[in-house]
């Protein structure tokens, strides 16, 4: 049956052997099946160097590099761990079909692409790991399975040289708390089959994940904002580049608490997400004489708190008070207001019934209800009407 590998400063281990030293032989990354029944495919020279160190015993003191002379295929069926400053250097493209972990470690391609397969490919990064796809002319890291960042204690942030592709897989963190600080020293392409997850801290504006390219960022697809802890209002940049282009077709946030909303926005350089509160709405009172004959229009102003990104929308309706509709006071009205973006001001007209009756000071009302994307500080304007007749 297939086996796990871990490379780390003490050895090359597949579950039984500790290579030791200088030593030269083959590294098992597929199944026994494409080797002919053996344990290992002659693939692979191990060299374990010892460093100067002042302890005997202390990991930090050795350094792994395992060196592959020709293209690497990880099969379905297998995994490899690379951990605690080891290197594994490929000459040749890297096809993974299985599981490649890095856990403060490096992979090294020379320039060649890192291919995380369809379904069955996952790429771990934990900790301050790299993935180095070459310099002058680097490779691509081309996410088609997962993606996987997972923060350790000690380190929170990974490096990848070159240029990351992410046409149909799925980039995330997995970790429950902490986050994630990823640099693509390169360009970052994300394409509509794509998906980013990130993760931000609520409680604490600009906390949170966060991923880097230095050269473009080009979005695209779906990204998911998880968040940890309680929500308060703040400002997240989830992914910035020297240049940023491009849209997510799909963006979906927490659910923001009780009247709070998103905004989100890219600018030439950023993708950020805002938490703000909604505006309040509030409406004024009118007072005036009916007239002695003739329609006076009373006309009530709804404001806005501020303006908001959103649509916000709002019902009213006219209600009877000493002045009454069947009395001739006044004609009902009702409808519904709607705000678009940067509006903050609208206009509701009740039409007042002069006559030569005199009468003693009447009102009505004007009720607003089912608010949408903004929240009802006062609901209800009043509107008096003064007698003007002898």
């Amino acid at each position: 049956p297939p086996l796990q590998h871990n490379i780390s400063p003490f050895g090359l281990e597949d579950g039984r052997k500790i290579l030791k030293k200088t030593a030269t032989a083959g590294l098992f990354l597929r199944s026994r099946e494409f080797c002919g029944g053996r344990d290992f495919c002659p693939l692979v020279r191990t060299e374990k160097r010892l460093a100067r160190r002042t302890s005997q015993r202390a990991p930090s003191s050795y350094t792994t590099i395992v060196n592959v002379a020709n293209p690497l295929t990880i099969d379905s069926a297998s995994s490899v761990t690379i951990q605690n400053g080891s290197t594994l250097d490929v000459a040749g493209k890297i096809d993974n079909y299985g599981t490649m972990t890095l856990i403060n470690g490096i992979v090294d391609t020379n320039g060649y692409d890192l291919v995380v397969k369809p379904t069955t490919g996952v790429l771990n990064l934990s900790g301050a790991s790299m993935v180095e796809l070459g310099v002058s002319a680097p490779g691509t890291l081309d996410v088609q399975g997962t993606l996987n960042q997972d923060w350790l204690s000690g380190g929170g942030a990974t490096t990848i040289h070159g240029t990351v592709q992410n046409g149909s897989g799925y980039v995330f963190n997995s970790s429950s708390s902490g986050f994630m600080t990823t640099t693509v020293q390169g360009s970052y392409t994300q394409t509509s089959g794509g998906s980013l997850s990130l993760k931000i801290n609520g409680a604490t504006s600009g906390t949170g994940d966060r991923l880097t390219a230095t050269g473009t960022a080009t979005l695209g697809g779906t990204l998911t904002v998880s968040n940890v802890g309680t929500l308060n209002n703040g400002t997240w940049v989830l992914v910035s580049g020297a240049t940023l282009t491009g849209s997510f077709t799909s963006v979906n946030l927490p659910t923001p608490p009780t009247g709070k909303y998103w905004q989100y926005s890219a600018s030439a350089t950023q993708f950020t997400i805002t938490l703000l509160n909604q505006p309040s709405i509030t409406i004024n009172d009118v007072s005036m004489m009916e007239g002695q004959f003739g329609i006076t229009v009373f006309t009530f102003t709804v404001w806005l708190s501020s303006a908001s990104t959103q649509t916000i929308s709002m019902d009213f309706a006219t209600a009877d008070g000493t002045a009454t509709v069947v009395g001739n006071d006044y004609y009902a009205n009702s409808g519904t207001l709607t705000f678009t973006p940067g509006q903050t001001t609208k206009t509701i007209t009740v039409q007042v019934r002069g006559d030569a009756t005199s009468e003693s000071t009447e009102n009505f009302f004007v009720n607003l209800s089912n608010a949408v994307n903004a929240w009802l500080l006062d609901s209800q304007g009043v509107g008096t009407i003064y007698n003007d007749d002898m």
